[in-house]
């Protein structure tokens, strides 16, 4: 199961990745044109937020889906 959370989640940055680019570079063209910024980087802010969250989210499931140590195997025990 997590796996397939973790799978949609890194589609999900990398989709965040491109947004948060191609709004750096609406927010470079308002800058070089003289125009208000502020709203295009509020957007970026938040785009970088929902990244950074959801980076963390994949981190602490992939903390967490590892498997727990094994012990010695049972068969060997016997012997």
């Amino acid at each position: 199961m997590n796996q397939m959370v973790v799978a949609a989640a890194q589609r999900q940055m990398s989709e965040l990745e491109r947004l948060i680019a191609q709004h750096w570079a609406q927010v470079e063209r308002l800058v070089a044109a003289n125009r208000d910024a502020t709203q295009a980087t509020r957007t970026v802010r938040s785009l970088e937020q929902t990244l950074l969250l959801t980076k963390e989210h994949v981190r602490f499931l992939l903390r967490h889906e590892e498997p727990p140590e094994r012990g010695p195997c049972e068969d060997h025990q016997r012997g």
